[in-house]
C-alpha cells in the first residue's frame, strides 16, 4: 500500500466539521511504499497501455487458435504476473511493477476477445445480452466479495501483499477447472444434453465460419459505428474513474477508514449485480416476444445509463463531503446501477476489437486527466466529476442520435457468400 498524506492546502479546503477526522482517517490506511500521487497515476494507466497495445494482436490470434486455449494461457500468465507484483514492488521498484501491470493489461485484452468469441459459439443472438451480463457480473462479484476482504487484509498484520497472493491462488484454481471442464463449442462439449445441443446447433450462427475480409470502409463510414466508438469513450472514462478513483475520493473527501472504504466499494457492486442481471434478462425477454426492437432496447438502456449517470456525477461533485458519508454511498450505488444498464448492442469481433480500442484509450487517458484536474486540491474532485458528467452526456446524445442495435449492411453475409462458404 502506498503512503500518502493530505497536503496542508488540501486540509484547508475541507469542511471545518471534517478537520478533526483527517489525521485519524489517513492513519488507518498505513502504507509501506513511498510513492507519489504521480506514481500512482502512472501505475493505474499501465494496464490500459497493455490492453491498447494488444488490441490488434488479440483479434488476430483469436482467429487462429481456439478461444478456450487462449483464455487458459493468458489467465495462467496473469496469475504469474500477479504473484510477482508485491515482490517487485518491495525489492525492485516502480518501473518493474509498471511493466508487470502492462503485461496484465495485455492479458486482459486477450481475455475479453476470447470471451466474445466463446459467446459467439455458445449463445443465440437473442440471448447474448444476458450472456454478456453474466460475463461482466464477475466484476461485480469480485467487488462485492473482494472490497471488504482486501480492506481487512490491508488493515491486518498480513499486509497488502497478501491480497495479491490470495487472488493468484484463486486464479490458479480457475485455470485448473477451466482446463478440465471447458469446451470450445457445444459440438465439442461432452457433458451437454442432446436437446440443448440440437437447439444451439439450430440457433447459433457463428460469424467466423465465413472467414471473409473485414469491410473496413463501410464499417468506418457508418454512423452507428461512430456512435459505438463515442459511447465506449464515455463509458470507459466513467468506469475508470469510479473503479480507480472513487476509493481515493472516499479517503480524501468523505474521510472514511480503510475498512469502511472496502464496504463502500462492495455495496455499489451489489446494486450493479442486481440491476445488470435483471435488466438484461428482461430486455432479452421483451426482444424474444418482439415487444421491442434491438435498436430500441439499446437506446433506452444507453440513454437511461448516460443521462442518469451524468446527473449523479454532478450530485457527487457539489453535494458530497465528509458530513454525510452514507449520501456518498447512495450516489455511488446509483452510479454503479446506471453503469450496469450500459448496452450498445452485440457486435462482431472486428467491431468489438475497435470498440475496445476506444474504451481502453479512454481508460488510459483517465489517470492523466484526473491527475491534471485533481492536483493537490480536494475541490479538484469537483472538476473531475463534472468532466465525466459532460462526456457521458455527449456520449448518450450521440448514441441516441446515431446508434443502432440492428445488424448493419456491412456485417451481413450475402447469399452468394453463404453458398460459397458452404462449398
Amino acid at each position: 500500500m502506498v503512503v500518502e498524506r493530505p497536503s496542508n492546502a488540501s486540509k484547508a479546503m475541507l469542511n471545518p466539521k471534517c478537520q478533526r477526522s483527517v489525521n485519524r482517517t489517513h492513519h488507518s490506511y498505513g502504507g509501506t511504499l513511498n510513492w507519489s500521487r504521480h506514481d500512482e497515476d502512472l501505475l493505474l494507466s499501465a494496464t490500459s497501455w497493455g490492453s491498447l497495445v494488444a488490441q490488434l494482436p488479440s483479434m488476430l490470434i483469436s482467429r487462429q487458435f481456439q478461444s478456450k486455449n487462449v483464455l487458459f494461457v493468458v489467465i495462467c500468465l496473469h496469475v504469474i504476473f500477479n504473484v510477482l507484483i508485491p515482490l517487485c514492488a518491495t525489492h525492485i521498484g516502480l518501473i518493474a511493477v509498471f511493466c508487470l501491470r502492462v503485461l496484465i493489461g495485455v492479458a486482459h485484452s486477450f481475455i475479453d476477445v476470447a470471451i466474445f468469441c466463446l459467446i459467439d459459439k455458445w449463445f443465440p443472438s437473442s440471448e447474448r445480452s444476458t450472456a454478456l451480463a453474466i460475463f461482466s457480473i464477475g466484476g461485480q462479484v469480485s467487488g462485492i466479495v473482494g472490497g471488504p476482504i482486501t480492506a481487512q487484509i490491508c488493515a491486518s498484520s498480513l499486509g497488502w501483499q497478501a491480497n495479491y497472493y490470495l487472488t493468484s491462488f484463486l486464479g490458479a484454481i480457475f485455470c485448473i477447472c477451466w482446463f478440465l471442464f471447458s469446451a470450445e463449442s457445444p459440438q465439442q462439449c461432452k457433458r451437454i444434453k442432446q436437446g440443448e445441443l440440437e437447439y444451439l446447433t439450430e440457433n447459433v450462427h457463428v460469424e467466423e465460419k465465413t472467414k471473409r475480409p473485414v469491410p473496413y470502409i463501410p464499417l468506418l463510414t457508418s454512423l452507428a459505428t461512430w456512435a459505438q466508438f463515442i459511447i465506449q469513450v464515455a463509458a470507459g472514462l466513467a468506469q475508470s474513474t469510479t473503479q480507480s478513483y472513487l476509493p481515493s475520493f472516499y479517503k480524501e473527501v468523505v474521510l472514511i477508514s480503510v475498512i469502511m472504504n472496502g464496504y463502500f466499494i462492495a455495496i455499489p457492486n451489489v446494486f450493479s449485480f442486481i440491476v445488470r442481471l435483471s435488466w438484461s434478462i428482461g430486455v432479452d425477454r421483451l426482444k424474444r416476444k418482439s415487444v421491442i426492437s434491438n435498436t430500441l432496447s439499446v437506446k433506452v438502456s444507453q440513454g437511461i445509463s448516460s443521462y442518469c449517470m451524468s446527473i449523479f456525477f454532478i450530485v457527487l461533485a457539489f453535494f458530497i463531503d465528509c458530513t454525510d458519508p452514507y449520501a456518498a454511498l447512495i450516489i455511488s450505488s446509483l452510479i454503479a446501477s446506471c453503469q450496469a444498464l450500459e448496452s450498445a448492442g452485440y457486435q462482431t469481433k472486428s467491431l468489438t476489437a475497435m470498440s475496445m480500442f476506444w474504451a481502453q484509450s479512454a481508460r488510459l487517458s483517465t489517470p492523466y486527466i484526473v491527475g491534471a484536474l485533481r492536483k493537490n486540491n480536494l475541490h479538484g474532485w469537483r472538476n473531475v466529476f463534472l468532466m465525466v458528467s459532460i462526456v457521458n452526456t455527449i456520449g448518450g446524445t450521440a448514441y441516441l442520435t446515431m446508434g443502432s442495435g440492428e445488424e448493419q449492411e456491412w456485417a451481413k453475409i450475402s447469399e452468394n457468400e453463404d453458398k460459397f462458404t458452404k462449398l
